[in-house]
């Protein structure tokens, strides 16, 4: 499942993660009302205007209809709507698109937070994810934010690092202060980074991501620590989604934006008693979507969910543990 960069920083800011505040519009009309909201709001008075598509390489990118790229700052309100006409509609073309491109439907207005300060901004790279050779969960983080990673492994690896997670006892905070102290963060910078850190921790943990990467992490020229742009969060359950981001959201399938409705088809055949094709979601969230969903019948749960759940535990007390739910393909019923 893709998210828009919009997306993925609802869900981070949703668990406290500090990010680029920002409105999305899809149309020319909007844009100027959201600029000046976010300045109400922020104070900024310079604004990004980020095409929101599913492919990386968007400020590099081109429009084909206008030639803007997909990323551009507009140094004031009045420069807003021409910004904005430059990118909407078009189709934007990046190293990771086709040579027609991709259509841009919406547009994301942020805060500009590049602003001269009382210290120099620096970016960072940061993603959370599962070391399956390890069986734990690992930050991975670097100094050198804003940058290719797989170029920064290749050239300079001594520049990454990597903090495992025991899964009995959880981010610690000991670690969080160390991976403050390998990026050269003090005073404010490093407090801020360590609540960064831990957010971010909370927020892959919580939703049952496989993947978070942010690039860059941004500490801002006031100390402040920040998810920028390079929001990626691969694949989350649907439950969450319905969660996080409404009953009825927008996602990309087989490079088309479909409209969901939740809770999802899978969850009512389950409760019929149909076959699942494939499930992707772990056992936690499937007993509390099903119970959720007999509760609003009033109902109680089917006999037949108790069998498929306890095929799920005993996979999930299996040496195995949870990978073996990723793409899992059933046909018990």
């Amino acid at each position: 499942m893709n998210l828009h960069e919009y997306q993925g920083k609802q869900i981070l800011k949703s668990y406290g993660v500090s990010v680029q505040e920002g409105i999305v519009v899809d149309s020319v009309e909007n844009a100027r009302a959201a600029a000046l909201k976010l300045t109400e709001e922020t104070g900024t008075s310079w604004y990004v205007v980020k095409a929101q598509i599913h492919a990386g390489g968007r400020g590099k990118g081109t429009v084909t209809e206008t030639g803007s790229h997909g990323v551009v700052l507009a140094k004031g309100i009045d420069q807003i709507e021409e910004k904005v006409h430059g990118i909407l509609g078009g189709h934007l073309v990046t190293l990771q698109t086709s040579d027609t491109g991709k259509k841009v439907n919406k547009v994301l207005i942020a805060q500009d937070v590049y602003y001269p300060g009382e210290t120099e901004t620096s970016e960072f790279y940061m993603s959370v994810l599962l070391d399956r050779e390890k069986g734990c969960n690992v930050i991975i983080y670097s100094t050198e934010g804003g940058m290719d990673i797989e170029h920064v492994a290749e050239h300079t690896p001594h520049l990454i690092y990597k903090e495992h997670v025991d899964p009995r006892v959880g981010l610690q905070g000991f670690q969080t202060r160390k991976i403050a102290f390998n990026l050269g963060l003090s005073g404010e910078a490093f407090k801020q980074m360590t609540k960064f850190v831990s957010s971010l921790y909370n927020a892959y943990d919580g939703i049952d991501a496989a993947m978070f990467e942010i690039n860059p992490v941004l500490k801002t020229s006031d100390n402040k620590i920040i998810a920028v742009d390079g929001v990626k969060i691969d694949r989350f359950n649907e439950i969450n989604e319905k969660v996080l981001l409404g009953k009825e959201v927008i996602v990309e399938r087989n490079g088309a934006e479909q409209k969901v409705n939740l809770p999802v088809d899978f969850i009512n055949q389950l409760m019929n008693g149909k076959k699942i094709s494939v499930v992707e979601l772990r056992l936690p969230f499937i007993v509390s979507a099903v119970e959720e969903n007999s509760a609003n019948k009033n109902a109680e749960v089917p006999s037949h969910f108790h069998r498929v759940t306890h095929r799920f535990m005993i996979l999930s007390s299996s040496q195995l543990g949870y990978p073996v739910f990723d793409n899992l393909v059933t046909s018990w019923l």
